[in-house]
């Protein structure tokens, strides 16, 4: 009887932790999804957003891809794809560049679908081979124009269109008046010289026409490079890089940073980084150069970091007796140091 009793009161307290199991635990996989859910909501659209990437590829119609977004897309070197949109505040005229290698700048955000990224384009503009008066292949870049409103030039540039579509080239200065005589003659010879050579730069300056010395008559500000230093350089924010196509190199750039190439200004090649928007020769507080000779002849190796005089350099050795030198003011050293150890060959 007792056995009994015994096993009918395991029998009970059985059924009643089942039921208590049942009505109180949530399904495994309910309880995944609402921590799913919980953790992308930590995530504010905002935090989704990458500043100031620049990416250089060929444009093309948006199509018909699994992406309900953007009207045009960018295939890249690798051959992955960026889907294109222009800024809600910016015409920009991007159906104009369609099949044409172009440089695009602006903000990108995960797609809703996921695995794909979508930028708000808000600036562009054409890359492609010219030969200048003195007979130079250089690279240019271009700003097309035409097709309305939305195709119009920036302040001081004219819409030319002997091409289709147009390009804005520079408007033409005019001469000193009140010069007499042969002075006033050679005033004229020179101004209309200066005019034919500006008829041929592009909105962008061009590559070759700069000199060095151009890049000292700018003032580096105290300011820009104290935000720059105060930037948290972990690994995970350098999610930017500036590749050159023409040179083939990659470098690593900060998330919150601007970058541009002036081409073969003073070096083989030349690019600045600044953290706030650069437009300008000389303005980046990081400098980027590709110099002719071994880095042995400088009695450097491979790496090196060197730091004199409040500057820093940064040395990679390069193919084909060439070299990298990275510089910057010393208060820069940590991001020259990562940018130095980063840089790499494109894909």
């Amino acid at each position: 009887m007792q056995k009994r009793v015994f096993i009918s009161s395991l029998l009970l307290l059985s059924l009643v932790l089942v039921s208590c199991s049942y009505f109180t635990g949530a399904p495994e996989g309910e309880e995944q999804a609402s921590s799913s859910e919980q953790s992308s909501s930590l995530l504010s659209e905002e935090e989704l957003v990458t500043r100031n990437v620049t990416y250089t590829g060929l444009l093309e119609e948006g199509g018909v891809t699994i992406y309900q977004e953007g009207s045009f897309r960018l295939t890249l070197s690798d051959g992955k794809m960026v889907l294109l949109e222009s800024e809600a505040d910016a015409s920009l005229p991007l159906n104009l560049y369609v099949g044409k290698y172009v440089e695009v700048q602006g903000d990108v955000r995960p797609t809703v679908e996921a695995g794909g990224t979508i930028m708000a384009v808000s600036t562009i503009e054409w890359i492609r081979r010219e030969t200048n008066e003195e007979g130079e292949e250089v690279e240019m870049r271009r700003v097309l124009c035409g097709g309305g409103a939305e195709g119009a030039c920036p302040e001081g540039f004219t819409c030319t269109l002997e091409e289709t579509p147009g390009i804005c080239m520079q408007d033409e200065e005019e001469g000193d008046e009140g010069v007499e005589g042969e002075e006033s003659g050679d005033a004229e010879s020179s101004s209309s010289a200066q005019s034919s050579s500006s008829s041929q730069a592009s909105v962008a300056q061009q590559s070759s026409s700069s000199s060095s010395s151009s890049i000292s008559s700018v003032v580096i500000s105290d300011t820009d490079v104290a935000v720059m230093a105060g930037e948290d350089l972990a690994a995970g924010r350098w999610t930017q890089e500036y590749c050159s196509e023409h040179m083939s190199f990659c470098i690593p750039v900060h998330k919150n940073w601007y970058f541009k190439s002036f081409g073969t200004v003073g070096s083989l090649w030349h690019v600045e980084v600044r953290g706030s928007p650069l437009e300008n020769l000389g303005e980046g507080p990081i400098a980027v150069d590709l110099r002719t000779g071994d880095l042995a002849s400088l009695s450097m190796t491979d790496g090196d970091i060197v730091e004199a005089n409040g500057r820093v350099v940064g040395y990679r050795m390069w193919s084909d007796n060439r070299h990298f030198e990275i510089s910057a003011d010393a208060a820069l050293r940590a991001s020259v140091e990562f940018m130095t150890q980063g840089l790499k060959a494109s894909q």
